[in-house]
């Protein structure tokens, strides 16, 4: 039997014959699952998020949205926003789940960031436990570091205050700036939306702004000069699995500090000598984790390569985008669900080490340029750019000239959405240079929207 297979089998299991509430903030998040559930006899799909988002729905699915309308710009704000909706169902919820299912035999799956543990009596497939978002707090990760003896920055977790957090600055700052990173008062904060680099006037202001009226206290540490990167691993009954290391593609705007997580990418990697120490440290880590907190699922170490090796900045303890895309790679491998099934106890006798090996070789084989990003503007129209890659990188395709890489434009959320297609992603180029290059190379008009923005490994 086939990993695949192995994991198909244990979903049909957990899920196979169950009608499925599938919950997540867009559409977009539930339409591979769906794919995967179907395959095992799953269903039937009622779709209940919070916006309507710009995807189509299989038809046939019942759906029930939230909150129509535009969406907020700060995803941890919506994502807040669709957790209280779930732990106090109005009237018209409880109405459209009742009408799908009323027989109360539906399973509820959703995205694994989501703190949602069932609805209305349908149980979860693998929710998350309050171990879990304790470990995503940037002020308290830090003690994790230390208890286990790891290399990491100094840090200082100081209230939210101008005073406080301007010590703390000066006494960390190496030359670079510092990176101020907020608690999870009000959420539990990812996607970098929390977290600014702070270098002088302009950015500290931005910073204060963001931090003051959603988190209590911020973490300051020195910015440290690098390539973003992630290494992720998965805590199993038997172990733990320890894959590659896999670029994170921030982006820093020079002038308010903040980052934008643009992707990932495997297309660039790092020494020999570099790998194996994170992997080391990622090892001691989940094991760690495995066998002291009973820990199960996957998680990612996200932190910064520099020229003294690689220093931690947080961890997620949730199935990771860095993952998602490898599942893409991998003619559908269902490994979002399979991490749920995790989570709950199954999957028992899954080898570590078979799935380590599989996963392994899989980045091995086939690099992963996952490139986006927001725009503040939107197109006119959506539109395609395409792009040819030589040895001066990216340039645009001429009038009937074919081209191999398009650069898709088109109408967000909020704003606008770009999303680099490489067909054949080079390799020793990192992410962040593949889609700067992409954003010059498409023209002065797109160019423009990003004129306050560089990748962030490089210092201001």
């Amino acid at each position: 039997m086939t990993l695949n297979d192995e994991l198909f089998a244990a979903l049909a299991g957990a899920a196979g014959g169950r009608p499925i509430v599938l919950v997540g903030r867009l559409p977009r998040s539930a339409l591979k699952p769906m794919e995967h559930l179907e395959r095992i006899g799953a269903g039937p799909f009622m779709l209940l998020t919070l916006r309507h988002g710009r995807r189509a729905v299989p038809p046939g699915t019942t759906r029930h949205v939230l909150r129509p309308g535009a969406a907020h710009p700060d995803f941890v704000i919506e994502v807040a926003d669709l957790e209280r909706r779930l732990r106090a169902p109005d009237d018209a919820l409880r109405a459209a789940l009742d009408g799908f299912d009323p027989c109360g035999e539906a399973i509820v799956i959703g995205p694994n960031h989501l703190d949602c543990a069932g609805l209305l009596g349908r149980p979860r497939l693998g929710g998350r436990r309050s171990i879990d978002l304790l470990l995503e707090d940037k002020t308290t990760i830090d003690a994790l570091w230390a208890a286990l003896d790891l290399p990491h920055l100094p840090s200082q977790v100081v209230p939210t205050t101008p005073t406080a957090l301007d010590a703390a600055s000066r006494g960390l700052d190496r030359g670079h700036g510092v990176v101020w990173a907020g608690d999870n008062t009000s959420a539990v904060e990812g996607g970098a939306i929390a977290t600014r680099w702070v270098g002088d006037d302009a950015t500290r202001d931005h910073a204060i702004a963001l931090l003051r009226p959603r988190c209590r206290t911020a973490r300051v540490m020195p910015y440290q000069v690098g390539l973003p990167m992630s290494m992720h691993a998965w805590c199993l009954a038997r172990g733990v699995a320890v894959l590659s290391p896999m670029e994170m593609v921030v982006l820093r705007n020079r002038h308010t500090g903040a980052f934008r997580f643009a992707g990932c990418a495997t297309t660039w990697t790092p020494p020999a000598a570099a790998v194996a120490q994170m992997r080391d440290f990622t090892n001691r880590v989940a094991r760690h984790l495995q066998g002291e907190r009973g820990y199960r699922g996957a998680l990612s170490i996200d932190g910064v390569l520099g020229p003294d090796g690689f220093v931690p900045t947080e961890l997620n303890a949730r199935f990771p985008a860095g993952l998602s895309r490898l599942a893409h790679t991998m003619d559908g491998m269902p490994l979002a669900l399979a991490d749920a099934i995790i989570r709950q106890g199954g999957l028992a006798d899954l080898s570590p080490a078979r799935l380590q090996a599989v996963l392994r070789a899989q980045l091995a084989r086939a690099p992963i340029a996952w490139l986006h990003s927001a725009t503040p503007r939107a197109p006119s129209m959506s539109h395609g750019i395409g792009l040819i890659w030589g040895p001066q990188g990216f340039r645009r395709a001429g009038p009937g000239e074919p081209a191999s890489n398009t650069l898709d434009w088109e109408a967000g959320q909020v704003g606008g959405a770009l999303r680099l297609r490489v067909l054949a992603p080079p390799r020793g180029v990192t992410g962040a240079a593949l889609l700067m290059g992409a954003i010059r190379a498409a023209g002065p008009a797109l160019a423009a929207q990003f004129g306050s923005w560089e990748p962030a490994q490089t210092p201001a």
